[in-house]
């Protein structure tokens, strides 16, 4: 997913930026998964519903960008 968006979407001024950056931070936690898998496994370990409030703030964030980004691209 990484790679799709560094691929299609390398933009280093405003806004966007973010995306770009996040694109770039999903390649690198691929290879570090691809070269340590022990440690990819471990992080998928710690996944269970009871623990499922920690994705609330992330998603919350990352709906919040995706309004932003939408808005600032609606902009133009």
């Amino acid at each position: 997913m990484g790679a799709l968006i560094v691929a299609f979407h390398n933009v280093w001024s405003g806004i966007p930026m973010v995306l770009t950056i996040i694109g770039w931070a999903y390649c690198i936690k691929s290879l570090i998964y691809f070269v340590c898998p022990k440690h990819g496994l471990r992080m998928l370990a710690r996944v269970k519903v009871e623990k499922s409030r920690e994705f609330i703030v992330p998603g919350v964030m990352m709906v919040v960008y995706a309004c932003l980004l939408a808005y600032s691209i609606h902009g133009k």
